[in-house]
């Protein structure tokens, strides 16, 4: 296995596809990545595996044996909002198309309503993606690719903003010498500055800024099993790749009072744990343009962190598992973009 990595922002692009494995030539300009600098803002790990192909006489011979690559992208970027309703642009079709990868759909609001939806998505509307990227003058691109884990978090503060981090699997095309042009990568991303969570026990009252609860930090994650379909029948060896599972978690660090405080205090938050009370749990950063909100109707909380204690409060990480007894309803997300 080879890895391509660089320690530098590099041009990428990515595009949802029409059908499976059709290359959706994504391009500068329209489709760009907004990647973060940070200690290895993208890389490509090429695997090879050398399969035995349709052949009349079944020989297995090192000349009839193919050679397929697979290719594992991972990249982190920040947290964009569409720059118009109307028609989303650039800076907002390129993280999406990571994000669709990874079994989200999205709706797009009519004008007025000034809001694009992701959800989950069902299995007759998967997508998968093409992804592009410049590492030097050589331009590696991956068809067919889903993503197998998506990761969202931000400590709340100012100048603080969310970023995903992305890994997906996908088909690996030959290299190709050039680079990609008018790649300009906007930053629309919003601050985390006053960010609110609200979370709701399930027949409770809820827990807010009001009575005590104050967001530290938050941590999205979406892990998806992907597997691979290797066929004799295929030119290639690999038939194609199955997006399987997903398994959305929610990890939410919160200040609150110490024990036997009339507002929220860590007794309550066990209880809860103890009790096997669900949680609604709400966050919202940042205004409309630019507004981001996680709604998670039903979030089984299945871990509490060791409490620590710091300027008199008590802080804890709370650990959900992400559930409905709808499909594709465990969770949403809402970003508030131009009308």
């Amino acid at each position: 296995m080879a890895t391509l990595s660089t320690s530098r922002l590099v041009a990428m692009v990515a595009k949802v596809e029409s059908s499976y494995g059709s290359d959706s030539s994504p391009a500068g300009g329209t489709d760009d990545v907004t990647l973060i600098d940070s200690e290895n803002p993208v890389s490509v790990s090429i695997g090879t595996q050398r399969v035995q192909p349709h052949t009349s006489s079944f020989t297995k011979t090192a000349k009839d044996l193919i050679t397929t690559q697979l290719a594992t992208v991972r990249c982190s970027g920040l947290m964009n909002y569409p720059a118009t309703l109307a028609t989303i642009d650039n800076g907002w079709n390129g993280m999406s198309a990571l994000f669709q990868s990874c079994g989200i759909t999205q709706t797009v609001g009519t004008p007025g309503s000034g809001n694009v939806t992701l959800a989950p998505s069902t299995k007759a509307a998967l997508k998968s993606a093409t992804s592009k990227i410049d590492l030097d003058g050589v331009v590696h691109t991956v068809t067919g690719m889903y993503g197998t884990s998506l990761e969202i978090a931000a400590d709340t503060g100012a100048n603080v903003k969310p970023r995903w981090t992305y890994s997906g699997l996908g088909l690996y095309a030959e290299p190709a010498i050039g680079t990609l042009a008018s790649v300009t990568a906007p930053d629309r991303s919003s601050s985390v500055l006053d960010a609110t969570c609200t979370i709701t026990p399930s027949g409770g009252s809820a827990y807010d800024e009001a009575n005590g609860l104050v967001l530290d930090s938050f941590r999205f994650r979406l892990p998806v099993s992907v597997g691979q379909v290797t066929s004799v029948l295929s030119p290639t060896g690999v038939a194609q790749l199955l997006h399987t599972d997903r398994d959305p978690m929610l990890d939410v660090t919160i200040a609150m009072e110490l024990n036997d405080s009339a507002n929220l205090d860590y007794e309550d938050i066990h209880g809860d744990l103890i009790g096997s009370t669900d949680h609604a749990v709400n966050i919202l950063w940042g205004t409309s343009p630019g507004k981001w909100e996680i709604t998670v109707p039903t979030a089984q909380l299945v871990g509490i962190s060791a409490p620590s204690t710091k300027n008199g409060y008590r802080i804890v990480t709370l650990t959900y598992n992400l559930r409905h007894a709808t499909a594709n309803s465990e969770w949403e997300m809402i970003v508030g973009a131009p009308t």
